[in-house]
């Protein structure tokens, strides 16, 4: 494995664990953000998964996850702390 395979699943751990965090601390009355982190999760999580099987092929695709999964996580943090609780 390549240092930027590492990176890539570590990065991919990371977000991983970030939206897990965020849908855990969402309010229960808000199901709907619930599920959209659950969606990120798993989304990261495929991708991550696909890293491991696939090694060095999937790896440019790895990264552009990478970069997805952080825009999508910042713009729905935005979003969710505009709207009230």
């Amino acid at each position: 494995m390549t240092r930027r395979h590492a990176a890539a699943l570590d990065a991919l751990t990371d977000l991983v664990e970030v939206a897990r965090k965020h849908r855990d601390e969402t309010p229960d009355n808000r199901p709907g953000w619930r599920q959209q982190w659950d969606h990120i999760a798993n989304q990261m999580d495929a991708a991550r998964t696909a890293l491991i099987q696939e090694g060095d092929d999937y790896l440019e695709t790895a990264w552009a996850m990478v970069d997805s999964g952080r825009i999508t996580i910042a713009r729905h943090l935005v979003t969710v702390n505009r709207r009230p609780r």
